[in-house]
């Protein structure tokens, strides 16, 4: 739901216009590499050695709670 990102209206317009957001469903295709590939992803996300703030607000409906920690 684009107005999750932003409670500005100008922010969620520019983002429901951007041509590289998607904003419809994934595909069964996409859903399967997403899978196939998780391990790889998380073992490469392990590798970063650079400084990272990851701030999430306690109304934040798009990542839901714990699932923030995960890239940690």
């Amino acid at each position: 739901e684009p107005n999750n990102i932003s409670s500005d209206p100008e922010s969620v317009e520019d983002y429901t216009n951007d041509p590289l957001i998607n904003c419809k469903q994934g595909t069964i295709g996409m859903g399967l590499a997403m899978i196939d590939h998780y391990s790889e992803i998380q073992q490469a996300i392990s590798t970063i050695s650079i400084p990272v703030l990851l701030q999430k607000g306690s109304e934040d409906v798009m990542i839901i709670g714990e699932n923030s920690f995960s890239m940690i």
